[in-house]
């Protein structure tokens, strides 16, 4: 008999069988393309894609219930707390206030000038933003109205958007820049904050300090600093990435053709198995670090229960003009450690704790002693330059991590 996984929280669904890496979940309502999925940790969820088809599954997709019609296509989904939003091409907007249930709790949300629409990101069950017909639009009472984000260097082309609150977000367009949406006082403030050459198609934050984009060509950006500066952390494929998904400061989940994750911040990637229905991903969501879903071309739909498993090492990025040689020491330590590097240059380093805050920073020429005494014992990461992070165990004066 297959081991079993408790989803956590109180109330869960049951159990769902633990699998290497991903496996397929055969639904047999629809082979149209899955755009979007959601998922609560009690096992219930949604899937939506093309032809209006809506699937809802209570067991953790062990089995989906579904309907369709012809048109229009759904396209994204938002949730909040147990309730999903989800939008369609036609700028439809609609809530399902219990996925269990599908059509028979489905309300329509009126949604003016949302045509062409692309992304959904609700901050409250109220306040969210949509990416319509390449611009921005906001509203705070539920879509009942809605307000253009409009001001100078605002996207024209966005693709995806991500708001870490009402005030605060982000948008990927397809012209692959990142724009920085700012809200002041009922005034829109837009600030492109990344800009590179291939488009953009999702965005996912860890926390409000980390967050991945992902576009073509294997196209990662990563920021670590709450979207204001981002650096490259691509895979090295031609594959169109569609979804990206962090379940944590340093470990990151993107899907395209293939199915990829980074356990440091997408500075080393693995490509994992895949399960053989699987042409193209759209969507991934993750409930904790290790149970997660992914949907795509054809109505696949396919599930793992530990992050995908380990996969096939493709490669660390190092910069050629960063690769000099930095250490520390000790390590576990408690009160301080040294830093040194044997680069003549000054080299910026930066100390991080689990959550993804920069807790520590500075120059360093040499070497250099950091005090920690001050820190909370556990798991810390110290970076220098761009090359890869270290780990870094702080102990309590006792010698022992709590």
């Amino acid at each position: 008999m297959a081991l079993q996984l408790m989803l956590w929280c109180a109330g869960m669904m049951g159990t769902v069988p633990v699998h290497a890496q991903w496996t397929w979940q055969p639904q047999f309502h629809t082979d149209n393309r899955l755009r979007d999925l959601r998922l609560l940790p009690d096992g219930s969820g949604m899937a939506i894609g093309e032809g209006n088809v809506l699937l809802c599954t209570v067991n953790g997709g062990e089995t989906w219930t579904g309907t369709g019609s012809a048109a229009p296509d759904l396209n994204a989904a938002s949730l909040v707390g147990t309730s999903v939003y989800f939008g369609n091409r036609e700028g439809g907007i609609f809530v399902l206030n219990n996925p269990a249930t599908c059509f028979s709790d489905l309300v329509a949300i009126a949604t003016p000038a949302l045509s062409n629409l692309t992304d959904l990101h609700m901050v409250s069950s109220t306040a969210g933003y949509a990416a319509a017909n390449g611009s921005l639009r906001f509203s705070n009472n539920a879509w009942n109205s809605s307000t253009a984000v409009v001001n100078l260097n605002c996207p024209f082309d966005a693709q995806a958007v991500w708001f870490l609150n009402q005030d605060l977000g982000f948008a990927a367009t397809q012209s692959g820049r990142i724009t920085r949406v700012s809200q002041e006082s009922g005034t829109f403030l837009c600030e492109t904050v990344a800009s590179g050459s291939q488009p953009l198609h999702n965005l996912h934050f860890a926390n409000e300090q980390v967050g991945f984009a992902v576009g073509a060509l294997g196209t990662v950006l990563a920021t670590v600093d709450s979207g204001r500066t981002w650096q490259a952390r691509s895979i090295p494929t031609t594959d169109d990435l569609k979804a990206v998904f962090a379940t944590g400061p340093f470990t990151v989940h993107a899907a395209g053709d293939q199915l990829y994750r980074s356990t440091d911040g997408g500075l080393v990637w693995e490509i994992q198995n895949k399960p053989s229905a699987m042409t193209q991903a759209e969507s991934l969501w993750f409930i904790d670090a290790n149970n997660g879903w992914v949907a795509g071309a054809n109505g696949f739909l396919g599930y793992t229960g530990n992050a995908g498993g380990s996969g096939l090492v493709l490669h660390a990025q190092v910069p050629e003009q960063q690769s000099q040689p930095w250490s520390f020491a000790p390590n576990p330590a408690s009160q301080q450690i040294q830093l040194w590097t044997e680069s003549p240059e000054p080299t910026s380093w930066s100390l991080w704790d689990s959550m993804g805050r920069r807790v520590k920073n500075g120059v360093l020429i040499g070497s250099t002693l950091v005090a920690l005494d001050e820190l909370p014992a556990g798991l810390y990461w110290l970076k220098a330059g761009t090359l890869p992070a270290k780990s870094l165990v702080i102990q309590t004066n006792e010698g022992t991590t709590p």
